[in-house]
């Protein structure tokens, strides 16, 4: 027990003194603790995770291989600042690298492969500090594992952060240049990233969040080490229910074509690669979700905001602000307006999306203003759809797993050249 704790001295000792521990053995793991904590080697040995809570992860040898040798060869095998292990478990190796957790675990790979080529004969060791006042530290978590298994479960996480429909696997965002938009691969997530963005409860405009600690921050490392259904599907629930104001202000933000910027880029990054991992730990690959009823009808929402849309446009505002980039548009869309009671009456939902776009859908039959042949293409796309959402019947409200599905619909659209040049190319402005 420590000397800050009073309570001690009414027995005379503290600190080392009150814990029958061999002084060599007390010695030594001092040293070794203080060895992983320097600052040289953050990122590498040890890195921030949660609240006052610091990860320590590093690679061994397992006894039966090392033979032998003496404690003091066990530095010729590894150098700690060569492997960047506690960086791969948090969110990566220094606070400003926006790095990719699949390059990164590649690294980490290659450098372990270095020691030995069996990956079974290296074992990966992790435990976290807490600080939980002045007085008091404790281990709150440990775990151990092969580098076969590291590397059988970084491959696994990386395929689930790509498990998303092909639109939504690049994401645009500012450029160095003022007003330059470039266009990104959507990185791959780090384990840390789940605690910190999913425990973001947003408002339901997706304006601003507030903070939460449902998720704990050690969940990512559990979700990328262990395949247990029943944990995946409680993070799904949080996550969905967090998160679903920020994905329907993504995918409206893409009918009109505007980007989702400031302090919300990221979010808008990394949230939708959450979403698509937690289906793939669950079993659900987007070759299967994106031909589910409820997939489409996101889908179809979504085809309901861009005929709106391309309405204003056409309708509502005038040449002059046309011209100026400017389209009179509602603050909310109506496929948007939608979402919330898509989630609990699931089957009225389309029945009342078509009377809500009818005067829509009369005016694209008859439009023969310049981009007829897109009012033309979004009927077409409305009536395929509509079609194939008579054939498969919806659920009467929606789980964790069909949410997801609806909100990655949404946000996914329709791909085609029609609703890409749409969707991502015009810059317009909303007016009340």
């Amino acid at each position: 027990m420590v000397k800050e704790a009073p309570c001690q001295f009414r027995y005379g000792v503290a600190d080392y003194e009150s814990f029958p521990v061999g002084d060599i053995s007390r010695r030594s793991a001092k040293l070794a603790l203080e060895t992983l904590a320097q600052d040289q080697f953050k990122g590498k040995t040890w890195n921030v995770m949660g609240e006052k809570e610091l990860l320590f992860a590093y690679p061994v040898m397992l006894t039966s291989d090392v033979g032998n040798d003496d404690d003091d060869d066990m530095e010729e095998i590894f150098d700690l600042g060569d492997i960047p292990a506690a960086g791969l478990f948090t969110d990566g190796p220094t606070a400003k690298d926006k790095a990719d957790f699949a390059a990164l675990a590649g690294q980490v790979i290659a450098a372990l492969s270095g020691i030995s080529r069996r990956l079974s004969t290296i074992e990966i060791k992790i435990f976290a500090l807490k600080k939980m006042d002045k007085a008091r530290t404790k281990v709150s978590y440990y775990t151990n594992f092969t580098a076969d298994h590291l590397y059988q479960c970084a491959q696994e996480w990386s395929e689930g952060c790509r498990n998303l429909p092909d639109n939504l696997r690049r994401v645009k965002r500012w450029g160095d240049t003022k007003g330059e938009i470039i266009e990104i691969e959507r990185r791959t997530i780090f384990p840390k990233e789940l605690y910190t963005f999913a425990n973001k409860i947003w408002r339901m405009d997706g304006g601003g969040s507030s903070p939460s600690k449902k998720i704990k921050s050690m969940d990512g490392l559990e979700l990328l080490l262990k395949n247990d259904r029943a944990f995946a599907m409680n993070l799904l629930a949080i996550f969905i229910s967090n998160t679903a104001p920020l994905l329907a202000l993504c995918g409206e933000c893409s009918r009109r074509g505007k980007q989702v910027i400031g302090d919300k880029e990221e979010d808008r990054i990394v949230n939708p690669a959450i979403l698509a991992l937690l289906l793939y730990k669950l079993g659900c690959k987007k070759e299967d979700y994106m031909n589910s009823p409820v997939f489409k009808l996101g889908t179809l929402l979504a085809l309901a905001d861009s005929l709106q849309y391309h309405y204003c446009k056409y309708v509502r505002t005038s040449e002059e602000d046309r011209k100026k980039n400017i389209v009179n548009a509602p603050v909310q869309l109506v496929g948007n307006s939608m979402l919330s009671a898509a989630e609990t009456r699931t089957r009225q939902t389309v029945g009342i999306l078509g009377a809500r776009i009818k005067p829509y859908f009369t005016w694209a039959k008859t439009d023969m203003g310049e981009d007829m042949g897109l009012s033309r293409w979004m009927l077409k796309q409305l009536s395929v759809i509509s079609s194939e959402l008579n054939e498969s019947p919806l659920p009467e409200t929606l789980g964790p797993i069909e949410k997801s599905e609806l909100y990655l619909g949404y946000m996914a659209g329709v791909s085609g050249k029609a609703t890409g040049e749409n969707e991502n190319n015009e810059g317009g402005k909303q007016n009340g």
